[in-house]
């Protein structure tokens, strides 16, 4: 099932776009208003200290936007956070020392995650989303959590003896702000494009059906069992993605809230600010744990999809080359055969069709002295490769014979044209039909097959070793008196010949035999018994 996946990236990020002076002003303004929105909402739920909550979505969205559109925007988190505790508590110091604490919070966090995690494609591998928790959740929220309690100690709103509750409260509310949240925004923003199928979209509205129904059960105080939840972000993070798996988090991080401020749920503790400690520390572990599943996920159905897409273009390669080397191949057989006087001619080819295309060829062409070439032979390998050697064999074998070398000579001369790598067997025949005198070479070639005169069946089992093998020695020819070559076949199981294989036995009956039959059977047999076929 086809689920929305973040991209593979490589090492080179994507830098955030460049924004001219308009579009910065107004997105510092929007990211101030959503800031001051967010810690209103926020601060609502400080019980320990008026400017201290376990419950801070600001530092997930300064995070996301500085991750998003840069560090210029920085003047918005400064803004926003100056105005939420300017209209809660403390003084325009302790006001100014907390905002400049968000601040550096935010800003510290995105160099650290643009440096070491990834940047904004940080929720989309598993080692860059542990990286984040490291940097931007646990190391960075301490900058804020310090100047903040310490500011407002110096003011005298927090107590000797409170600072360190008041220190924990504020760390952990923005420690889970930064994992909750900004995986949310930052998964929504890089991968806003929703391709679901009908049943895609029929099971992920199964899934928040789910979330809110056990989210309910749970968090209602029906049964107040918290590990209810994890098969419904085992859900997510195995059918969806990281980006869905955020959205479940974020809503049962809501609903769980909600139930514990109402004291519901599995996490209530003796004071409301202790129960939010726990919740929210549950709510960041869940989300270690299942934000980085999901990645994996979502990485290896990518990595399927390209293989996919990988394999079909191989694929269609294949095919292309195949059509290209049939084409070349077919170009380099002869078309016709010529006409020899007193000689009939016929040839069949038929490659084998699972097999690629690429080293198959054979020839007739006439000599000097009314003879005849007859030429079959096989390159090694296939595709275009072996179409290239097939070629240079071909034309040099013409070469070599028009020149009026014996068989002999033919192949030593061919085999010393063979580059490194390279091998082919070939037979090749010189007919006198005059004579009715045969003087061949067999390189490699399964035997040439003779029909007798009386009917009978016998095979030229003189052989050498193919060519290309870089073995010195010189090749044999062979004389026949009297005899009609009739068909040759590839045969690559044995390596030294006992007799006609079942390929070559079939391809006698189904190969030759209808060639002879409709060209020459027609005729009396007398008439026809002194022609050479190939």
């Amino acid at each position: 099932m086809t689920r929305s996946c973040p991209n593979i990236r490589s090492n080179v990020r994507e830098r955030p776009p460049i924004l001219n002076v308009g579009k910065t002003v107004a997105a510092i303004a929007g990211l101030a208003a959503l800031y001051f929105t967010a810690a209103k909402l926020g601060l609502t739920l400080a019980f320990l200290n008026a400017s201290a909550t376990a419950v801070w979505p600001p530092t997930g969205i300064a995070l996301a936007a500085l991750l998003l559109m840069g560090t210029r925007v920085w003047p918005g988190v400064f803004l926003g956070a100056l105005l939420a505790n300017l209209t809660t508590a403390g003084t325009l110091m302790t006001s100014l020392g907390i905002a400049a604490g968000n601040t550096l919070e935010a800003l510290f966090g995105a160099y650290l995650v643009n440096r070491f995690a990834g940047g904004r494609d940080a929720f989309d591998q598993a080692q860059n989303i542990f990286r984040f928790v490291l940097l931007a959740a646990m190391i960075s929220t301490t900058v804020s959590a310090t100047m903040g309690v310490t500011t407002l100690s110096l003011g005298g709103f927090v107590r000797p003896g409170d600072y360190g509750p008041v220190w924990l409260t504020w760390w952990l509310g923005d420690a889970a702000g930064a994992i909750v949240i900004a995986s949310f925004v930052l998964l929504w923003s890089r991968h806003r494009r929703v391709t679901w199928t009908r049943a895609q979209m029929l099971e992920g509205a199964c899934l928040i059906v789910a979330v809110l129904v056990v989210a309910g059960v749970v968090f209602g105080g029906l049964f107040s069992f918290e590990y209810l939840t994890v098969p419904l972000l085992a859900w997510a993070a195995f059918r969806f993605g990281p980006r869905e798996t955020a959205t479940v988090i974020v809503l049962l991080s809501g609903i769980a809230i909600w139930g514990t401020l109402h004291g519901a749920g599995p996490f209530l503790a003796a004071t409301q600010n202790a129960s939010l400690l726990l919740l929210q520390a549950f709510m960041a572990i869940m989300a270690l744990v299942n934000l980085p599943v999901a990645a994996v996920v979502a990485e290896r159905r990518q990595a399927e999809e390209r293989l996919r897409e990988s394999e079909q273009r191989f694929r269609t390669l294949y095919q292309r080359e195949r059509g290209t080397v049939d084409i070349l191949q077919r170009s380099l057989l002869p078309t016709r055969l010529p006409t020899i006087p007193g000689l009939m001619v016929a040839a069949r080819y038929v490659p084998a069709a699972p097999e690629p295309l690429g080293g198959d060829w054979y020839d007739v062409f006439p000599l000097a002295g009314g003879r005849v070439g007859l030429v079959m032979g096989d390159v090694a390998g296939h595709g275009v490769g072996a179409a290239a050697v097939m070629a240079k064999l071909r034309n040099a074998l013409r070469a070599y014979a028009m020149e009026g070398h014996s068989p002999k000579d033919v192949a030593e001369r061919l085999n010393r044209v063979m580059e490194r790598g390279e091998m082919a067997s070939v037979v090749y025949l010189v007919l006198d039909p005059l004579r009715w005198h045969v003087s061949y070479f067999n390189a490699g070639q399964p035997p040439p097959v003779v029909l007798e005169p009386t009917g009978a069946v016998k095979f030229l089992d003189q052989s050498s070793i193919p060519l290309g093998t870089r073995i010195s020695r010189s090749y044999d020819e062979h004389e026949v008196m009297g005899s009609l070559k009739l068909e040759g076949a590839p045969r690559r199981d044995l390596p030294s010949w006992s007799g006609p294989s079942p390929v070559v036995r079939r391809q006698i009956s189904t190969g030759c035999w209808p060639i002879c039959s409709t060209r020459f059977w027609g005729r009396a047999l007398q008439s026809t018994m002194r022609r050479s076929l190939l």
